[in-house]
């Protein structure tokens, strides 16, 4: 293992610096199948539950907790966990089926759309037939002496032109949704407050962590909130539907104790300790997380951690910022 820092003093000897915080911490997490895997949410919708054969529908879902989607029934293929499709031409009836898979757990959802036929239209109707022509009687040229006249033929009648076509309407806007809390992280029985604009709908339906209708826009504060909630929304309007989801986890205290080292690696007196940083992630020997104590006299610390398993380990400070390397590492997990 290589140190984040080295040290140009004393090494600062650290045995067991954490060995007053390790029974407070418990025995190592069971690693067994019965994990900490979050539940696997989808939200999955189509544009249009009817169109006419020959038009196509556009499909949008969103998921949380999931690493890919598969696509079956009237579509197929892998899909990212959020996005839209738009499908091709639709000529019967059609069924979307989405599975999202997460660790250990996965969400299905399907759509159906119905497709009708289109309206075939009349045929022109046909000129009736023309009845045959009377004969010409043939005149007396002695009977009638006076001269004759004879009517002009009607001039041929332009045809009338044929209507002009309807404009096609334009399509109407797909919707679109902000969706926010006040808090990604509560404590266990705490609230937060919800807030949503969305625009181009007529109104939304809540699922997950909440139910119910709601109005395009609004606020609402839920709770109390006693396990991390998934919180979803679903907004339709004439140009389709809109979705969008927030979790709120559940945030809890771990307690940290160590005792303070009193000397150098080499035996001398240690007499500039000025503090401590704490180390911790979720993987062993993988921190990415830290917290400064600026105070050599602290011997514990409290943080607010989401549920999960962390693995903690402590480096010493002396008074011109040399870091010592690390102590043993200590697990806790979070419900």
């Amino acid at each position: 293992m290589s140190y984040r820092l080295r040290r140009t003093l004393p090494a600062v000897v650290l045995p067991c610096l954490l060995c007053a915080a390790a029974p407070a911490l418990g025995a190592p997490p069971d690693r067994g199948n019965g994990g900490n895997d979050s539940p696997a949410y989808l939200s999955f919708a189509a544009d249009a539950a009817e169109v006419t054969a020959g038009n196509a529908v556009r499909l949008s879902w969103a998921s949380l907790n999931t690493k890919h989607c598969f696509a079956s029934g009237a579509w197929e293929g892998k899909h990212p966990t959020d996005g839209t499709y738009v499908t091709g031409p639709l000529v019967t009836d059609s069924t979307f089926a989405l599975e999202c898979k997460g660790t250990g757990t996965a969400a299905t959802a399907t759509v159906r759309v119905r497709v009708v036929a289109a309206t075939a239209e009349q045929p022109a109707p046909t000129d009736p037939e023309t009845p045959p022509a009377e004969p010409t009687p043939i005149e007396d040229p002695v009977a009638d002496t006076e001269p004759t006249t004879s009517e002009p033929e009607p001039l041929p009648q332009e045809p009338e032109p044929e209507p002009a076509p309807e404009p096609v309407p334009e399509p109407a806007p797909a919707p679109t949704l902000a969706f926010d809390a006040s808090a990604s992280q509560v404590a266990a029985g705490g609230s937060a407050t919800l807030s949503w604009t969305a625009d181009n709908a007529d109104g939304c339906t809540a699922g997950g962590g909440w139910s119910g209708q709601r109005p395009h826009t609004g606020t609402e504060t839920v709770g109390p909130i006693d396990g991390s909630t998934t919180f979803s929304l679903s907004c339709d309007g004439p140009g389709g539907s809109a979705v969008a989801m927030i979790s709120v986890a559940i945030s809890d205290t771990v307690s940290l104790n160590w005792q303070a080292p009193t000397e150098n690696t080499d035996g001398s007196l240690l007499t500039d300790l000025s503090g401590y940083r704490i180390y911790y992630g979720l993987r062993s020997g993988d921190y990415t997380d830290s917290v400064l104590i600026g105070a050599a006299a602290s011997t514990s610390h409290a943080l607010e951690l989401v549920s999960g398993e962390y693995y903690f380990a402590m480096t010493a400070l002396d008074a011109e910022g040399n870091e010592s390397g690390y102590s043993n590492e200590v697990i806790k997990v979070v419900p």
